[in-house]
């Protein structure tokens, strides 16, 4: 209740800093400071009611794994939420490997007679897709969801995990909009809270005093954002937010900004592919000496496919821990000849399923949401990413600094590991 009302404190003073902020850039010109960016929504502490009764028409599974059981009950159902199409496709699809390479490897072992499902619904990152999606799963009568990737999605999912009481853990979504105490809601991957902080280190440490930051407007957006311009601000820098509009319109604002401000660097906080091409297309067209970094969500293939290789060459990002080569080696076993890239939060969404297993394994009978949540927040253990421990917010409960790799995009417009601190 104490920290609640913190929080709530914090916001109503954020809010409150924010308006003297504008008032101050109304009268004088400056350097935009943390004010020129909204604060993160925050979401509603859960309070569900009772978990609903299953639909009569169930979704099908599209794909299962199972641990021996003689016992046609003893089900455990995972159900997933994650763009398997669309610009996130190939990401999603990644995530979809990690979970069923878990369940392979892990169900027989934690969960010895039960049979374990998988069941997979395409979210396509939208908020209003993965709201569907949610909800025909929760009516499948799933034990646990695993989504989404986009933080605005994941929000929507988690009305509905929250009505249902079905525990939702997310191997990607990093808004600090999603960190709150009492909800359905964990996750296998930092708050974009230390994510901007350590950009902003990063960057800092390699000359750049001053940064153009384009950043969408979407919760992830938002909050990344939000975090860089408070630590870069805080050391020193100075930073020039820019919110960008839909892909397609950016271009022409890009290159004035920076031909206007004429900054070291320039920090992409977005999560839409199109976007993230078009700004990096726009920071070459200028031709200026200008140093690109960006978010987690940057760090994708799909990126390089879209803006070219030669345009991505020498693009850097900060990524959550890229997981040890041995397991990147066995999710390129698991996944030959399926057309599966290896990213970075393959690593998350396996923790995230073990996760899941292990709390319902832990949980007494009916094993239902209520009791699988109440161990969840328990659940400790080295993961594929690191160590895996929640705080009372559902996020990781770690130093995260050392949670985050430095990658860049090589002349193939893959992604390489420059440096990385291993949660060990």
């Amino acid at each position: 209740m104490a920290r609640t009302a913190r929080a709530g404190a914090a916001r109503r003073g954020a809010l409150l800093a924010l308006a003297l902020l504008a008032f101050a850039a109304a009268t004088q010109p400056a350097a935009a400071q943390i004010g020129a960016l909204p604060v993160p929504p925050a979401k509603a502490a859960a309070a569900p009611p009772p978990r609903a009764a299953p639909s009569p028409a169930p979704a099908a599974p599209s794909s299962g794994a199972a641990a021996p059981s003689s016992d046609p009950d003893k089900v455990f159902r995972i159900g997933g939420l994650l763009p398997l199409s669309g610009n996130k496709g190939a990401a999603g699809r990644a995530l979809q490997a990690g979970v069923e390479m878990a369940v392979r490897d892990v169900a027989p072992q934690r969960l010895p007679g039960y049979k374990v499902e998988t069941l997979w619904e395409d979210t396509q990152c939208g908020d209003v897709p993965a709201l569907r999606a949610a909800a025909k799963l929760a009516r499948a009568n799933v034990d646990v969801m695993i989504g989404d990737v986009c933080s605005a999605a994941s929000l929507a999912a988690l009305s509905v995990a929250n009505k249902f009481q079905v525990p939702l853990v997310s191997p990607a979504s990093t808004s600090t909009a999603l960190s709150t105490a009492g909800d359905y809601f964990f996750r296998t991957v930092p708050s974009d809270r230390y994510q901007g902080r350590y950009a902003a280190l990063k960057m800092g440490e390699v000359g750049i005093k001053t940064a153009l930051v384009a950043y969408a407007e979407s919760s992830y957006g938002q909050s990344l954002a939000f975090s860089f311009v408070a630590a870069f601000t805080r050391d020193g820098g100075k930073a020039y937010p820019l919110q960008l509009g839909r892909s397609g319109n950016n271009t022409g604002a890009v290159v004035a900004e920076l031909m206007r401000v004429k900054p070291d660097g320039i920090y992409i906080a977005s999560n839409d592919v199109a976007q993230m091409a078009e700004v990096i297309k726009a920071v070459r067209s200028t031709k200026l000496p200008v140093k690109i970094f960006g978010g987690d969500s940057m760090m994708d293939a799909a990126v390089a496919t879209a803006a070219g290789a030669n345009a991505t060459l020498g693009v850097r990002g900060s990524d959550v821990s890229f997981g040890s080569p041995e397991f990147q080696a066995a999710f390129k076993e698991f996944t030959a000849g399926k057309n599966i890239s290896y990213i970075s939060k393959a690593a998350h969404a396996y923790d995230a399923a073990v996760a899941l297993m292990e709390a319902f394994r832990r949980a007494p009978e009916p094993k239902d949401g209520p009791e699988i949540l109440a161990e969840l927040g328990s659940v400790k253990f080295n993961g594929k990413s690191g160590p895996i421990e929640f705080d009372e917010y559902g996020d990781l409960n770690y130093d995260p600094v050392s949670s985050y790799d430095v990658t860049e995009f090589d002349k193939d417009g893959q992604i390489r590991v420059l440096e990385t601190s291993r949660r060990r």
